[in-house]
């Protein structure tokens, strides 16, 4: 009881501080979105080479995971694996233009696949 009458007495200082709480918790989600994209691009060109093409879904879950674990801890929680894989979606299609655009994107991601050949790798595992 004593609790509500607080609340009631102090009900603009609760306010103002779920206020400043919640613009604190966008700004870090905001903020955290955009270098997720950066790191998202990087993550996204090494499974192009690693996997090679037809591997979409491999792709994705190692993209997401490899998301995930750069996240600070305090951090995960502002995001779910839903978020994290539009993210990952979202960002392809920019690594692709930039594939495109620059021969030396492509020669990385050629110098990839033939050091780890996917399709090989996986015939060696199933014997």
């Amino acid at each position: 009881m004593q609790i509500l009458k607080w609340l009631l007495v102090n009900w603009d200082s609760v306010l103002l501080i779920a206020m400043v709480a919640a613009l604190i918790i966008y700004l870090i989600k905001t903020g955290q979105t955009k270098i997720l994209k950066q790191i998202a691009i990087k993550f996204v060109t090494d499974a192009e080479g690693e996997c090679g093409a037809g591997t979409g879904i491999i792709k994705l879950s190692e993209v997401v995971a490899k998301m995930y674990a750069s996240l600070p801890s305090v951090v995960r929680i502002l995001f779910t694996e839903k978020q994290l894989v539009q993210i990952a979606e979202s960002v392809l299609a920019e690594a692709k233009k930039k594939w495109e655009a620059n021969e030396n994107l492509t020669t990385y991601i050629e110098n990839k696949q033939q050091a780890t050949p996917a399709v090989v790798t996986l015939a060696k595992s199933t014997k």
